[in-house]
């Protein structure tokens, strides 16, 4: 035979057993070639099947947790319906009209309505749940439908906290610390008690016991604290918004101009002081230096009386 062999000699202890062989050094080479590439398939093979393995997982992994981002921002999604809805409620408490967006400026964006949403069965909705929230409520949209809610809260806050202010500081209780008050004489035209002759009153009477508190109807800072022949020891607050008040025929003070004071502080004693026929104090209140009927802004009283409104601002 033609070519390189390789010769086997097989040894047997049993005599007449020893065999030789004479093998091609091409047939081994080949069949060494092949147990090398059978391993290096079977390694091959292995790794690819553990890595697959691991990508499954890995996959399944996110895709568990695009399917929790998705949830998420449904949830986001209905948040954000009802805190607008809420927004509209209290705009329309407070009379603030939310700024017109034009169709073609910027900050567009929204949600489309739930009936305009593909409608997912079986088994391809866990999968294209994902694509879907992805396309209605991309993380972007969300972010900018967020933000411009944040503005508004914040405008919303600041209008709250105006119109606080304008409460806070419009009159709005009975300016005496005590149950048993009564009004002696009301806001308008009557018959004066020391002439007898028509008058305009300019405020309200309230009496009660001598020392009774008299207290602020609102928030606001100390004017002036006098004395007159008419008006007695008086106070005057300013409420700001072009609003002050007055107490007349006070005993005496327990505040100076300049001190700012609250809603329900006491600010000095009922008393009997200058033209008054009896314990008592004259409640008037100014408003652009026009004077108002007092009752129309006393919402404690157990009497009958018209309607308070804020002060303007």
């Amino acid at each position: 035979m033609g070519g390189r062999r390789i010769i086997v000699r097989w040894m047997s202890p049993d005599p007449g057993g020893s065999r030789v062989f004479s093998v091609p050094l091409a047939v081994v080479l080949a069949a060494g070639m092949l147990l090398v590439l059978s391993w290096l398939s079977l390694g091959l093979g292995a790794y690819l099947v553990t890595r697959l393995y691991y990508d499954n997982r890995r996959l399944e992994v996110e895709n568990a947790q695009l399917q929790e981002q998705a949830t998420q921002l449904d949830e986001m999604r209905a948040l954000v319906k009802s805190i607008e809805k809420d927004g509209k409620v209290i705009r329309g408490f407070l009379g603030v009209e939310k700024r017109q967006e034009g169709g073609g400026g910027k900050g567009q964006g929204g949600f489309a309505a739930d009936d305009q949403l593909p409608q997912l069965t079986g088994d391809e909705a866990p999968r294209t749940r994902t694509l879907i929230a992805t396309e209605n409520y991309s993380s972007s949209s969300l972010l900018e439908q967020t933000r411009r809610l944040k503005e508004n809260l914040r405008e919303l806050l600041q209008a709250m906290r105006e119109q606080r202010d304008r409460l806070d500081h419009t009159p709005s209780i009975v300016p005496v610390d005590s149950e048993t008050y009564c009004f002696s004489s009301g806001f308008g035209w009557r018959q004066s008690p020391f002439t007898g002759q028509r008058e305009f009153h300019s405020g309200l009477d309230i009496s009660d016991s001598e020392g009774t508190p008299i207290i602020a109807p609102a928030n606001g800072v100390v004017l002036e604290a006098g004395s007159s022949k008419y008006m007695g020891r008086y106070l005057k607050l300013d409420h700001g918004r072009g609003c002050t008040t007055s107490y007349s025929h006070l005993s005496r003070f327990n505040v100076k101009p300049g001190d700012k004071v609250k809603r329900g502080q006491v600010l000095g004693l009922m008393g009997n002081t200058g033209n008054s026929s009896g314990p008592h104090v004259h409640y008037r209140i100014e408003v652009d230096e026009k004077m108002v009927n007092p009752r129309t802004y006393i919402l404690n009283s157990v009497a009958p009386m018209g309607t308070a409104k804020p002060l303007s601002p």
